[in-house]
């Protein structure tokens, strides 16, 4: 096939048989190059070296359909450019240089004719080093025409082709590119000469065949043998500085990049004394192991380089490590055989498992499951690094036995259980077994296009999704990979542009019993839209609040979103192409339409088609690492304390035992319930965030339920069906966690094989579970926190009042249990005292606890609790709806219990007819029933007293002028205008009076009781009434009780009454106010019913509801 455009393209032709030079342009000592344009040329025969031609229109590269040798190590004349460390540059003319540069830079080109772009380009993306003003390179990108790959730092056994991650080896082209690894080493080759070597780490050579002399550009210089004018930068002149030459040489601005230090560079002093103390001098050793390359590769730029980064990273042996490396491979390079460097306590390689460090690999390429794929490109060069061992071999960046090889198709080799779209989408390929590559027709839907993200080729929904799961980890829109356990809320994405619609969605984690994780535990979505603006919050037990109210779903929010339950997910869909997922347990689903792509920000990254780019500080710069920017995204409606994430957990996957992952292994089970997925998903990143959730969190029910069903989550997303999968063993249903009903302060966890919820807030033992005590009466209480009972191991059904029937139930987060003070229920004993009735009780257990595997303990449970009521009780008045009595709630110093006591005003004596909440007319003389009740009382134990009844024209109860109506429980007066009724009833106390006027302008009376409760078992509760013992006791002191008041009663100025007004002598006005001090008097809530009127006998009266009004009684 042959493909003819205005920039360099890959040909083949069939006819060739001869590769002709004709024309080769060089320049050696000029400051400026013109590139030639050329052609590679397959041939029929065996040919030694691609060759350069010169054509009329654009390059175009034509290379063999398979390589008929392979391809030359460097030769003497071959230039060789490399970078190491901290940035140290060697130009193919061997100019050395450093620069810092943070962003992508080009590292050699060959221009393409015309103004085309180049054929061939090399570059370097580089990241400072741990915060220090130097750069390590961590992505080498090379450009072939039309085909780009990526080999990224970290990736052993993995680049990207295009964009599409792929196991190494890889064989492009037909053979005209290949990539394979060779110990530390990844290494590319072409047909036409070009090597790239990386160790994955700092390291790269780049090698170019001599013919391309005088064509190159870039930080690699111009290769013309002439070191002088290699700081040639773009348009052709020549610059002394380093900094300039490298920052003309930028290809691509990252966010936050930037290049280095232009002067006033970091310089290491005292060489020589550290070069004394260091162990960078191996490398000069006239009798060390590499003695042998000292005749071909000049130790002294490696020490020096190696000198400047051990004082910069103050003796840090891996970077010192790393500093020999260089010179290790460039000895290696150059076929220098040098002796074995390392040992166990300098510079020991650890390899993964099934491999083992060596020296030098030879041709050792064969290690591999695909080495028909590079068996002929390897070359005999030495490289030291990690090889499998006997009996296995290499498949991507693991050793395994043959058996468990996959498959090679099209060059490329794919894993077991690899699922693969091809060709645009158009087919489903699956290494189902060992050598067995399956491949069938297929396409996206309609509302599906075939996009690469996170590395993968893949048929998408219109939707973008991020993924927060676990401890959690973010998948960001771009596919990036990050994770940091802080206790915080963060601000996961948001619109960062202003538009009619905008959205932020806000994280918060929370720890759960274990402070190297923690969980998504609460969502907050703000919407906005054309002005209007809604606030979601979706809590721990699926619960979603609109705006602070909570709302049942299906909710509609306008014309914003609408809110319902999918599955056991809350879905919130917005109207403009975005949507929310939260499980309510610890996996947070966004999902953004096209229209947002590059207008987000957030830890979900800024959807620009780059995860490169994604993790980035809100400032715009590149975090150093997940800590760092995972704290930075930290919203500023995080909880006051919460915790930042302060050190990465020490994790590697290694550490996950057999039996997590045989767990996490149903992923990626390309036979399992998730096969399915896998077109759709990558299943890795989840299965490596299931070892570690698993590995540093536990395995019990909720965890596994959340480390795989978030995998399960994405994949329905998008539209995959996902059948049960649910581990052997476990449940993972989560049927007892719905139960249970979580509130969303607590989180639902399992020990000893019990699921109970937890407070998120960390409790001290002592403070006996956070109990509440409530004393009212029939309405008294005991109430635990659940969750710090299941902390301390109690399981609360176990518990119980005195009275094992009397069980507690669950209200909220609180295990409650009522009991009463009538017939001493649920088991409360009573005992009295002078002043007290105390109500005992006890709440009381017993279960049996596993300690260990083969030990069982029985608990037993006994608190003791009682609840003390005084003998008098204090009272005042709150209106009750309709009616004019007014109801009041005591509450006694320390917790103690409290009754509830009313007085109620009747017109008639049959106390029948409530005077209603509204003007009242009443004459003088008109007779006043009123009834005082108590509730809640034990009546076989207590009787209600009534004590004392006065009136005064103020509100003022001890006021010096009053009226005597009742007192030590008999009327004051004779005349009848005052009078008990008498009934059986031992709580309520029943009175009338006729209306009466004091002298003077005042035109209003207030009613005022004291009353108390008498222990009929210990005391004589009854009282004998006559004319002799009320007045015989008109000038006793009030005695210690409770005080109920009613009042004022109004009347008019045109009437007056035949009852004698009292006015208060000053004898007793001093006796009064001796006794009714502010201690007995406190309290005291003088409520008032507001009536007026005039001289009429009747009212029309309007209801009014919910309202406390103040009584009034007109008299007239």
């Amino acid at each position: 096939m042959t493909t003819t455009t205005e920039a360099a393209t890959i040909t083949t032709p069939r006819t060739t048989t001869a590769v002709e030079v004709t024309s080769v342009t060089t320049q050696r000592a000029s400051t400026t190059t013109e590139a030639v344009p050329f052609t590679f040329t397959t041939v029929t025969e065996p040919a030694t070296t691609p060759t350069v031609t010169t054509t009329t229109k654009a390059a175009s590269v034509t290379t063999p359909t398979a390589m008929t040798s392979p391809t030359t190590e460097a030769s003497i004349t071959d230039g060789v450019c490399r970078v190491s460390g901290y940035q140290h540059y060697t130009s193919f003319d061997g100019r050395r240089f450093e620069f810092q540069g943070t962003c992508k830079y080009v590292m050699t080109e060959i221009p393409g004719a015309s103004g085309a772009p180049p054929a061939l380009r090399v570059e370097v993306k580089n990241e400072n080093w741990k915060g220090l003003r130097v750069a390590m390179t961590t992505e080498v990108i090379v450009s072939l025409n039309e085909t780009q790959i990526h080999l990224q730092s970290g990736r052993r056994g993995h680049i990207k082709v295009n964009g599409v991650t792929v196991n190494l080896p890889v064989n492009l082209h037909e053979g005209r590119i290949v990539v394979f690894r060779k110990g530390a080493y990844s290494i590319l080759k072409t047909s036409f000469g070009l090597t790239v070597n990386y160790d994955m780490v700092h390291n790269v050579f780049v090698t170019l065949p001599s013919r391309y002399q005088g064509q190159t550009c870039g930080l690699c210089g111009n290769f013309n043998a002439e070191p002088s004018d290699d700081f040639t930068i773009r348009n052709g002149s020549v610059v002394n500085s380093a900094f300039f030459f490298g920052k003309s040489w930028m290809s691509e601005e990252s966010p936050g990049c930037n290049h280095g230090c232009s002067d006033n560079c970091t310089v290491v002093e005292n060489t020589e004394d550290i070069m004394a103390n260091s162990s960078c001098k191996i490398m000069q050793d006239p009798r060390g192991p590499f003695s042998a390359c000292h005749l071909h590769v000049d130790p002294t730029p490696y020490i020096a380089d190696c000198v400047y980064e051990s004082s910069l990273t103050r003796g840090d042996t891996i970077v010192l490590c790393q500093s020999i490396e260089a010179y290790v491979t460039s000895c290696q390079k150059a076929g220098v055989d040098i002796q074995n460097w390392r040992n166990s306590s300098f510079c020991a390689t650890q390899c993964p498992m099934n491999s083992h460090y060596e020296l030098c690999s030879g041709e050792r390429c064969q290690d591999t499951c695909a080495a028909a794929l590079v068996q002929a490109h390897c070359g005999p060069t030495c490289l030291e690094g990690c090889f499998c061992d006997q009996g296995y071999l290499r498949s991507g960046d693991t050793c395994v036995k043959a058996e468990q090889c996959g498959c090679v198709h099209d060059g490329r080799y794919y894993n077991v259980g690899e699922h693969v779209w091809l060709s645009n989408c158009s087919q489903k390929c699956s290494c189902s077994s060992p050598g067995n590559f399956q491949c069938a027709m297929s396409s996206c839907s309609a509302d599906q296009k075939c996009v690469v993200k996170g590395g993968r080729l893949a048929c998408q929904d219109h939707l973008s999704i991020c993924t927060v799961t676990g401890d959690p980890h973010y998948f960001t829109f771009d596919g990036a990979e990050a994770s940091f356990q802080g206790a915080c809320a963060y601000e996961v994405s948001q619109t960062s542009e202003s538009s009619n619609f905008s959205f932020r969605v806000i994280a918060e984690n929370r720890h759960r019993g274990n402070k190297k994780v923690s969980f998504v535990s609460r969502v907050d979505i703000r919407l906005s839209l054309n002005g209007i603006s809604k606030r979601i919050i979706v809590g721990q037990s699926r619960s979603v609040q609109v705006d602070g109210v909570l709302t049942r779903l299906p909710a509609n929010i306008g014309s914003l979103a609408t809110i319902t339950y999918k599955g056991r997910v809350v879905l919130v869909k917005t109207t403009q192409n975005m949507e929310v997922q939260y499980d309510g347990v610890s996996t947070l689903l966004i999902r953004a339409g096209s229209e947002y792509q590059n207008k987000l920000t957030g830890v979900c990254g800024n959807f620009n088609g780059k995860p490169d780019d994604d993790k980035l500080l809100p400032n715009g710069t590149k975090a150093k690492n997940d800590q760092e920017f995972g704290n930075s995204w930290k919203s500023d409606t995080s909880t006051t304390g919460c915790k930042d994430m302060v050190q990465t957990p020490n994790w590697l996957p290694e550490d996950a035992g057999h039996e997590v992952k045989k767990i996490c292994g149903i992923i990626t089970n390309h036979t399992g319930p998730f096969e399915d997925c896998h077109w759709y998903e990558d299943p890795e990143p989840f299965y490596s965030a299931c070892l570690y959730d698993l590995t540093l969190y536990g395995k019990d029910n909720v965890m596994v339920y959340s480390a795989i069903g978030s995998y399960e989550q994405v994949c329905k997303a998008h539209g995959v069906t996902i059948h049960t999968w649910c581990p052997e063993g476990y449940c993972c249903l989560l049927d007892s966690c719905d139960i249970l009903a979580c509130s969303d302060d607590e989180w639902c966890g399992e020990a000893d094989e019990k699921y109970t919820c937890n407070k998120y807030e960390t409790h001290n033992r002592q403070d006996l579970y956070d109990f509440n005590l409530i004393c009212e009466g029939s309405k008294s209480c005991l109430s635990f926190s659940r969750s710090l009972l299941s902390a301390n191991g109690i399981p609360a059904e176990s518990l119980h009042l005195a009275d094992a029937s009397c069980v507690g139930t669950l209200e909220d987060d609180r295990i409650v249990f009522p009991f009463g003070n009538i017939s001493q229920s649920c088991g409360s004993q009573l005992k009295v005292n002078s002043t007290h009735a105390v109500y005992s009780n006890a709440i009381e257990g017993h279960y049996i606890q596993q300690k260990g595997p083969i030990i069982l303990q029985d608990k037993l449970i006994h608190i003791d609790f009682s609840c003390a009521y005084p003998l008098s009780i204090n009272l005042s008045f709150l209106w009750a709806i309709h009616v004019v009595p007014s109801v009041v709630n005591m509450s006694l110093p320390n917790g103690q219990g409290h009754l509830e006591a009313s007085l109620i005003l009747y017109k008639d004596s049959n106390y029948s007819q409530l005077i209603p909440v509204c003007p009242v007319i009443l004459t003088i003389s008109e007779r006043v029933y009123i009834s005082i009740e108590v509730t809640d009382v034990d009546t076989t134990q207590f009787v209600l007293q009534l004590r004392s009844c006065w009136a005064t024209p103020t509100i003022d109860p001890s006021s010096t002028v009053r009226w005597d109506l009742i007192r030590n429980e008999c009327p004051v007066s004779n005349n009848g205008s005052v009078s008990l009724e008498g009934h059986n009833l031992p709580t309520i106390k029943r009175f009338s009076f006729s209306a009466f006027e004091f002298i003077g302008d005042s035109h209003m009376i207030y009613i005022h009781c004291q009353v108390n409760l008498c222990n009929i078992q210990t005391s004589v509760c009854s009282t004998m009434c006559s004319s002799r013992s009320a007045r015989a006791a008109q000038a006793s002191p009030v005695a210690q009780g409770s005080l109920i008041s009613t009042g004022p009663f109004v009347y008019g100025s045109g009437a007056m009454s035949d009852t004698p007004a009292y006015v208060e002598s000053p004898s007793n006005n001093k006796n009064n106010n001796s006794n009714n001090n502010d201690d007995e008097l406190h309290e005291i809530l003088t409520l008032q019913a507001l009536l007026s009127g005039s001289h009429h006998s009747a009212a029309t009266c309007l209801p009014l509801l919910l309202l406390l009004c103040w009584l009034v009684i007109v008299m007239s």
